[in-house]
């Protein structure tokens, strides 16, 4: 019952870094999360090189302005400088990140306290994933001018889309906001994050702050608000914001996050349609293709699909980012091995990118290479440390791969990142249910239910500790409550049968079976427990009738297979039980559970050595239960081999110091010894265990 969900990450369509709709600070183009808000037509006097400031509208004639001003070399340094970096934001606005840098280097070799420069060389810094050495920049920018609106603006925006630390770029974003009120963009980026961390009412009055500042209304603006009433579960209201928005100026961003609102409401056509749209206004949209190839394979129209997924992959760029795209492309179709190709080059490229280990994990975990998949989660755990997805995504596969040691101690690491992380608390209950460790998973399950107070799963699993630490009473009504909040819930009314069984109240357990029955006919576990509560009753013929019923339904299932099989067995029907058993391991020869229970009809019937074949087989299969070895020592104690019997009863006390019957059993051994002593010993011992369970 592990769950192998996270909560939901921001839709980030790059998964990398935030590039849907974002702004950019006031002096042109910034960093690659920024995209501008301004829709202002191109000033006039374009041959003028901008001053500090100012928008830049046309990167070419910037450029070409600004080549001018350095070429005539000014007298003031200062004027020269400030070229420098209006030459460099036209350059990082054409992707042309690396001239970018060496201009905004220029600049700052001119005048070392210019912060405009300074914050420059940041911006390229950052465009080139030199996060750390950005962040030098702005500090050193601040440093001179601890007022600096933008630099702290932009310091924000590398604390929270590169390092992933909220925390700093929200104090940056308060600072920016303290000393730069009148602009924009700094109510905007914070709104984004106040978005990301679920601070909806925050964001909604920080985007009303920046439209009530910005130009006539940006498509930016209106697709961030659009995406927040979206987050909120306003999905009507979502759509009349990007209604608006693209009457009022069509735009390839505001079409794309309404083809995949319709896409996720299951309006197809509707999608397709926006998709469409968005791919005539801009050709390279990498995600207008996505989007449209999800909603065409929802219609069934796999062709088409296959036709937009190859051309998303093909559009991406190469860079980090994009193989990363790339690689989830290939993801969403199945094609595992072709998305770990575009991840580990992505890695080539990025070998610091916690995304791209984030993502090839998932892609390992898909194909079941569950080790590979927590060695990748450890990395990205290690380079993203506030991220709480990483080390939870590190648990669920180490316990798929049998480590639920280290599963717990993943969990522990996300809950410590995210306390109320939903799916970690309920994942670490079940660990400790499984295990039964009874302690332990009652208080797991009493704080996964503190988060999770109608979640039906958590109170039948909460029902099972009660059984398991012998409070009937407390586990009925834990199996009851989730009954009441979801009467159809099959488990929760076979779960309250079998203590009904148990408790030999077997009217109203066979009345739950039916119910249960009314709710699934075709539930063969409510039909085999229905079975073995017939046949505790006595009433062998019900109860043969049901197990008939379940293997008519499924005549392969190994499990209804050995539960008849065990009844005949019950029964003295060696012969019957014998046939279910060698059905059961045609169909499954590695079913440890069908060669023992075969080796309990084998000892019956004297064939001791094909019993004891069985059970060797058995324990290779299952080499820590000590059941398997405690049968096999009854085996040779029949055989007369008591010295064997007597080593296998040790080590089946090895793997379970509390096995009261294989103590009895040895201390029987061990009277036909002559070990009177040590055949006390182990009737006082199992008599002290008797009287402490």
């Amino acid at each position: 019952m592990i769950a192998n969900t996270q909560r939901p990450r921001p839709r980030l369509w790059l998964s990398l870094i935030p590039t849907a709709i974002t702004i950019m600070g006031a002096m042109g183009s910034g960093p690659l999360w920024a995209k501008s808000l301004d829709t202002a037509p191109a000033k006039p006097s374009l041959a003028v090189c901008p001053e500090e400031g100012a928008v830049i509208t046309d990167a070419d004639s910037t450029i070409s302005a600004c080549t001018h001003v350095i070429e005539a070399r000014p007298v003031e340094p200062k004027v020269q400088a400030r070229a420098y970096v209006a030459r460099s934001r036209a350059q990082a606005s054409l992707d042309k990140k690396d001239e970018a840098l060496k201009d905004a280097e220029a600049a700052v070799a001119l005048d070392p306290t210019d912060v405009a420069a300074l914050i420059a060389r940041g911006d390229a810094r950052d465009n080139l994933g030199r996060h750390d050495e950005a962040l030098a920049d702005y500090d050193a920018a601040l440093k001179i001018d601890p007022t600096n609106g933008d630099a702290y603006l932009t310091r924000g925006g590398t604390w929270y889309y590169y390092k992933h630390d909220p925390q700093k770029a929200r104090r940056d974003y308060d600072a920016a906001v303290r000393y730069k009120p009148a602009f924009y963009d700094t109510y905007f980026q914070r709104a984004r994050l106040e978005q990301d961390q679920g601070d909806y009412a925050a964001a909604l009055k920080d985007l009303d702050a920046a439209e009530a500042l910005s130009p006539p209304y940006p498509p930016a603006l209106a697709d961030q608000r659009g995406l927040l009433l979206e987050a909120m579960d306003r999905d009507d209201d979502a759509l009349k914001i990007f209604g608006r928005s693209i009457e009022s100026q069509d735009d390839s961003a505001v079409r794309l996050d309404r083809a995949a609102l319709l896409h996720r409401r299951g309006d197809e056509k509707g999608a397709i349609a926006d998709a469409d749209t968005a791919i005539k206004l801009d050709p390279d949209q990498v995600q207008a293709y996505a989007v449209r190839a999800r909603a065409y394979l929802a219609l069934g129209n796999k062709d088409q699909a296959s036709q937009d997924f190859d051309s998303a992959i093909r559009l991406a760029p190469d860079t980090a980012s994009g193989r990363i795209i790339r690689g989830n492309l290939h993801s969403e179709q199945g094609q595992y091995d072709a998305a770990i190709k575009e991840f580990d080059a992505a890695l080539a490229l990025a070998p610091a990118n916690a995304v791209a280990f984030y993502d090839r994990g998932l892609a390992y975990g898909h194909k079941d290479q569950h080790a590979r998949a927590v060695e990748d989660f450890v990395k990205a755990a290690a380079l993203d440390p506030s991220d709480p997805d990483a080390p939870f995504k590190a648990g669920y596969e180490s316990n798929q791969a049998g480590r639920s040691d280290e599963a717990l101690a993943f969990y522990e690491a996300c809950l410590k990142l995210k306390p109320d992380y939903d799916t970690a608390l309920y994942n670490r209950a079940f660990i400790y249910l499984d295990r039964k460790d009874w302690p332990n998973a009652a208080k797991a399950f009493d704080r996964a239910l503190a988060q999770s107070s109608k979640d039906v799963d958590l109170h039948i699993g909460r029902g099972d500790v009660w059984l398991g630490q012998g409070d009937r009473v407390r586990a009925r009504s834990e199996y009851e409550q989730a009954i009441r909040l979801d009467p159809k819930n099959t488990e929760a009314i076979l779960d309250r049968a079998g203590m009904e069984a148990e408790d030999k109240a077997y009217g109203a357990a066979q009345a739950d079976y039916r119910r249960a029955l009314e709710i699934d006919p075709k539930n063969t576990h409510a039909l085999s427990q229905s079975a073995e509560a017939y046949g505790a009753k006595g009433d062998q013929v019900h109860a043969l009738e049901r197990y008939q019923q379940a293997l008519v339904l499924k005549p392969d299932d190994v499990e209804l297979l050995i539960d008849r099989g065990l009844f005949y067995w019950r029964h003295d029907d060696n012969d019957a039980a014998l046939a279910d058993f060698n059905a059961a391991l045609a169909h499954k020869p590695d079913s440890w559970a069908a060669l023992y229970d075969r080796a309990l009809v084998l000892d019956d019937q004297g064939h001791y050595d094909r019993a004891i074949r069985d059970l060797d087989a058995a324990q290779r299969l299952a080499p820590d239960d000590a059941e398997i070895v405690e049968e096999r020592g009854e085996v040779y104690a029949d055989l007369d081999d008591y010295l064997r019997a007597v080593r296998d009863y040790d080590y089946a006390l090895t793997l379970n110091p509390r096995y009261a019957l294989a103590l009895k059993k040895r201390a029987e051994a061990k009277a036909k010894l002559g070990d009177k002593a040590g055949a006390e010993a182990d009737i006082a011992a199992a008599a002290k265990l008797k009287a402490t369970d």
